[in-house]
């Protein structure tokens, strides 16, 4: 009986810390903002937009 309570919550945090990788993956795949808003954030927050390395060098 002992075991079953420690396993249990044992089982759970392990489900929790590998779900959230695969949450967190999938949230940033798939964000999609329009343009107005990505404009805005892009002012409010004096962001740039990221550089990607050239193939040409």
């Amino acid at each position: 009986m002992q075991s079953k309570k420690v396993l249990i919550p044992v089982a759970l945090l392990l489900l929790i810390q590998l779900s959230v990788p695969i949450c967190y993956t999938f949230a940033q795949d798939n964000l999609v903002i329009n343009h107005e808003t990505k404009e805005r954030l892009k002012e409010q927050y004096g962001l740039d937009e990221p550089e990607f390395p050239s193939s040409k060098q």
